[in-house]
């Protein structure tokens, strides 16, 4: 029942989005913020590492990603997600705290 509930939501939404396009405005107009708090694990990017994954200018390099046939760009000092994905040095000072173990 949890499981068709859902499929219904995804459903409704899908309906609202094809009536948004069509030129049927949202009740709601507001962008609200919202906090996500979520555990990741991930691994401080140095010049070794850079060096390692190929970097031409000891700050950045390009990682594959399955989600993006271009890449993307981390940085040193940043964070690499054990989810494909990196972490740039301000956005983790601004969004993330260490976690205890």
């Amino acid at each position: 029942m949890l499981q068709f509930e859902q499929q219904s939501r995804i459903f409704a939404i899908g309906l609202k989005l094809k009536r948004y396009r069509s030129g049927i405005v949202f009740s709601a107009t507001e962008f609200k913020p919202f906090k996500r708090i979520k555990t990741i694990k991930a691994i401080k990017i140095d010049a070794e590492m850079l060096e390692l994954l190929g970097s031409e200018d000891g700050n950045t390099a390009m990682i594959k990603v399955s989600w993006d046939e271009k890449g993307m760009k981390i940085y040193k000092d940043g964070y690499l997600a054990d989810y494909e994905y990196g972490i740039a040095p301000h956005e983790m000072q601004e969004n993330y705290e260490l976690a205890p173990k």
